[in-house]
């Protein structure tokens, strides 16, 4: 996806973001699908933003749009074995949240939830 790119392109252009590129995998596709004027989701669009809460307030149903990316392979964290490869990429994912949190001025990091299902490693020739 384009913002994964851009992220890449500010890491590779000096030192103090480098570390980031071991952390976002490489894409190899994308693209964005925008609904028709004749969806369903036009209708639903067109029907709430016309109604009007009871304090004569208005409300804003925003568009959505299908985003599809294709990516190297990525593997599931219950696919480690070694527990040194399991805290290695806890460590990673705790440090890049805080690392985030840290260099932004204000709060980015409200909650951090790992979900199992959710996380994913790669695998580079030197390491996960």
């Amino acid at each position: 996806m384009d913002f994964i790119q851009r992220a890449r392109q500010c890491a590779a252009s000096g030192e103090k973001h480098a570390w980031v590129l071991n952390h976002l995998p490489n894409m190899l596709a994308s693209a964005d699908v925008v609904i028709g004027k004749d969806s369903a989701q036009a209708r639903m669009r067109d029907f709430v933003n016309s109604a009007e809460y009871v304090d004569g307030k208005t409300f804003y149903y925003e568009d959505r749009c299908l985003r599809i990316c294709v990516s190297e392979e990525l593997h599931a964290i219950t696919s480690l074995t070694s527990a040194r490869n399991i805290a290695q990429v806890f460590l990673d994912i705790l440090q890049s949240e805080l690392r985030g949190y840290i260099t932004h001025s204000s709060p980015m990091l409200i909650s951090l939830q790992l979900i199992n299902g959710c996380m994913m490693s790669r695998n580079s020739s030197t390491a996960i």
